[in-house]
């Protein structure tokens, strides 16, 4: 009785071993996920700006290509150029987009596992 007592500690102290490893794990991809997380909010708020400011310029644009037929046709020209800028900015906006719903999917993901391994370490609790 007492070799199977000393065997299921044994067994139960592995998987506690296990359990922490797989928790350091977890953390540390919580942790990269945080930072990309952050990342991403970094490029939104700078995405945003961005899109104001040219959102602005285009108004500038506008009221200036109102003064002489000469600034009218620069103005054209400008306006593609921010146009390209503009859809440009607009992909951005996916990519960060498709970046955040992913990082929410991990995140979710990571929550299950959490919750899973708390679950089991409390499975193992003497």
């Amino acid at each position: 009785m007492a070799d199977e007592i000393r065997a299921l500690s044994t067994e139960t102290s592995g998987a506690t071993e296990n359990i922490l490893t797989i928790i350091d794990k977890i953390e540390q991809k919580s942790t990269n996920a945080l930072t990309a997380i952050r990342e991403v909010e970094f490029k939104t708020k700078t995405s945003q700006k961005i899109a104001k400011e040219t959102g602005l310029l285009f108004t500038e644009i506008k009221n200036s290509s109102q003064e002489s037929s000469m600034q009218v046709q620069q103005t054209a020209s400008a306006t593609d150029n921010w146009r390209e800028y503009s859809k440009a900015i607009f992909n951005s906006y996916q990519d960060i987009e498709t970046i955040s719903e992913k990082l929410n999917s991990s995140s979710q993901e990571l929550k299950e596992i959490s919750h899973s391994l708390m679950d089991m370490v409390d499975e193992f609790k003497i």
